[in-house]
């Protein structure tokens, strides 16, 4: 079971309070001579501190024992069995449940018999002994059944697919509380409708089928939308949480982060919390989201807050997971030293817990932030992984074994529907051997299909092999005349273009003052064509950006150039985690031309002070930000130049995209997005 969800189950037990577990005695204004319905009056009361509320119902109780056993003493033992849920006092709860069966047995009263085996249910639920949570609830399913007490019976659907799904048995799960849903449905019974959709969202997350997730949480939210009860706030800010969770699996990390300020905001109710343990869960989930999008700025403080308020209420839920975002933090900022101290402090803490899961998650954590010591945490985990499987299998078993013996023997049908049952049996058989030959023909076939299909493939790969090679041999030929004119170009017009500028140079210090300006010119012109033919030979010559260092190199030489002509400061910052190599060369071309494209619009137009260039890697694709803080202009009155059209162009030749946001007054920017692959 993963950190996250078993913080999502205990969302289903919305009204536990959240304080010490400490059991303190009655105070000294609670006399001998105090009735029974004043210990439960207290008991039940919100208003009464934590602790009392324990003390006050296990008062009840022995007052209870000491009372008549009519029905309603048994009610009253079934009230004490809920307050003690509500307290999280679990040994209580046992003792009183298994004090209302004995009760209700000897008066052979059924409905209170079955209410006895559902509290012992939900009691062996909580200390995760669920193969003996699942056979009460079968003994109580069975009374309610016969009861037809289909309330009931809907909260029983409820139990059993918490115990299946908490179990990893996801169909069984899904198939039980289909029968919850349909006569909660049925009954109309809004809040068990909604705590239904909200089970089934968790049991189709954790079968990674997130469509189906979002749509019984969508179901569930809707439900909450309007109603003003605690209860129904509680769903709402829970389902909230549960949708920012699935869209973070997703990857939708923005999303994601929109549920989780919406249920902050609706679980701050004028500084206090509506529901604590999931305000610090939300928190919790913040930072964890800022550690994968890597903007760590922030984490610490969410942690610390979440923390505090949890230490603060006594909370102890989730505190193992916010000590494992702490080590993902502190790791990540590679602070080791303290990631090895909260790992130590989270592995303790899962072993006094006795979850295997949460001591697997632990490990995982030592074993990454303390190398020296990895062997020995990998031998662990081993062991109570494999042990985790062999006791997931011995459940289901269980599960199956537990059905078998508990089902009461049905009576013997006559020889009249035995006959109708064997002649629908050999009829089935019939129909049976016939589809099993059906499928065995419609097999072969298929079979043949594949092959035929196999071989088409194959000699489709041959031909584009072919047809691959021939255009290798185009593409290096083209190449070789691109070098070849490069050259001509550079060698022969550009040194008879030097020499006759140098010439008319000389010339124009003998003409007369007069006359030297306007000779000046022409000389300029000559150097400007000089650069223009350069220019065309290095592009002809492009085979220098097919690897990382050429790339980078003639980036930095660029805005060197730069520099050198114009008055703005330039800043170029390039990631090192790039990988140059994997990125295809005809991609490398035309993101230096976006470069020198864009170079120059800054040098002709922006008026730009200064102009920052980057290139970083995000997941998959590279991003590159060209910034100036110039004049920018206006999409509405600029014409159209080519210049930004063939960014845009170069972009989508890249299987790119290209953004360019721009204000007058407010410089430009440009964002290219290509990928990497």
């Amino acid at each position: 079971m993963s950190m996250i969800f078993k913080y999502i189950y205990g969302y289903i037990l919305f009204f536990m309070l959240l304080a010490s577990c400490q059991h303190k005695k009655v105070p000294k204004d609670i006399s001998s001579n105090d009735s029974t319905s004043l210990y439960i009056q207290k008991a039940l009361s919100n208003k009464t501190p934590y602790a009392l509320r324990v003390a006050y119902t296990q008062n009840a109780v022995d007052a209870l024992i000491l009372h008549e056993n009519d029905s309603l003493n048994r009610d009253q033992l079934i009230e004490m069995c809920r307050s003690f849920y509500n307290l999280n006092s679990w040994k209580n709860l046992k003792r009183a449940s298994r004090l209302a069966l004995t009760r209700s047995q000897a008066e052979n009263d059924e409905y209170f018999v079955g209410h006895s085996y559902r509290w012992l249910g939900i009691y062996y639920q909580n200390m995760d002994l669920n193969d003996s949570a699942f056979y009460y609830y079968l003994r109580a399913e069975k009374i309610f059944k016969k009861l037809n007490n289909k309330f009931f019976l809907c909260h029983l659907y409820i139990d059993k697919g918490l115990v299946f799904h908490y179990t990893c048995n996801y169909m069984e799960a899904e198939a039980t509380l289909v029968s919850a849903l349909k006569i909660a449905k049925e009954l109309n019974l809004k809040y068990e409708i909604t705590k239904i959709y909200m089970i089934l969202g968790m049991n189709s997350s954790n079968q990674k089928d997130y469509v189906s997730t979002f749509k019984y949480y969508q179901k569930a939210l809707d439900l909450t939308n309007g109603e003003s009860s605690e209860k129904f706030k509680i769903s709402q800010i829970i389902t909230l949480n549960n949708m920012a969770i699935n869209f973070f699996y997703v990857n939708e990390y923005r999303r994601a982060l929109m549920f989780h300020n919406e249920s902050l905001r609706k679980n701050n109710f004028k500084g206090f919390f509506i529901y604590p343990t999931a305000y610090c869960l939300s928190l919790d989930h913040l930072a964890n989201i800022k550690i994968k999008i890597k903007k760590n700025k922030g984490v610490e403080e969410l942690l610390n807050k979440s923390a505090r308020i949890r230490d603060s209420l006594n909370i102890s839920e989730s505190k193992d997971y916010n000590l494992f975002l702490s080590i993902e933090y502190y790791y990540v900022v590679n602070n080791i030293t303290k990631a090895k101290k909260l790992a130590n402090k989270l592995y303790n803490l899962s072993k006094g817990c006795g979850s295997p899961g949460d001591i697997l998650i632990s490990l995982k954590q030592l074993i990454k932030v303390d190398p020296q010591n990895a062997l020995k945490y990998s031998s662990e985990y081993i062991r109570i992984s494999d042990s985790m499987q062999q006791l997931e299998r011995e459940t289901r078993n269980k599960f199956a074994k537990i059905a078998y013996e508990t089902e009461e023997i049905t009576q013997q049908k006559n020889d009249a529907i035995k006959r109708y049952r064997q002649a629908w049996m050999i009829a089935l058989g019939i129909i049976f051997i016939l589809f099993l030959l059906f499928i065995i023909k419609f097999q072969a076939a298929k079979k043949r299909v594949l092959e035929l299909k196999e071989v088409q493939q194959i000699a489709n790969e041959e031909i584009t092999n072919l047809m691959l090679d021939q255009q290798n041999k185009i593409d290096n030929g083209r190449m070789l005349e691109k070098k070849r004119i490069a050259q001509d170009l550079h060698d022969g017009i550009m040194n008879m273009l030097a020499s006759t500028r140098i010439n008319l140079h000389l010339l124009t210090e003998k003409a007369p003052e007069e006359s030297r300006k306007n000779f000046s010119r022409f000389v300029d012109g000559i150097q400007d064509i000089e650069k223009e033919i350069r220019n065309i030979a290095h592009d002809l010559n492009h085979g220098a950006l097919a690897n990382k260092g050429s790339f980078v190199g003639i980036a930095e030489a660029l805005i060197e150039d730069q520099k050198r002509i114009s008055i703005c400061r330039y800043n170029l910052e390039i990631d090192s985690e790039i990988d140059w190599e994997n990125l295809a060369g005809y991609k490398k071309i035309h993101l230096f031309r976006i470069l020198q494209e864009a170079m120059q619009n800054i040098l002709k137009h922006a008026q730009a002070n200064n102009v920052e260039v980057s290139m970083r890697k995000n997941q998959d694709e590279l991003i590159v930000e060209i910034f100036d803080d110039g004049k920018g202009f206006s999409f509405k009155k600029a014409k159209k130049g080519l210049g930004l059209q063939n960014i845009v162009i170069r972009a989508k030749s890249c299987s790119g995209k290209a953004m360019i946001k721009t204000k007058p007054n407010e410089g430009t920017t440009i964002e290219i997005s290509i990928p990497i692959s």
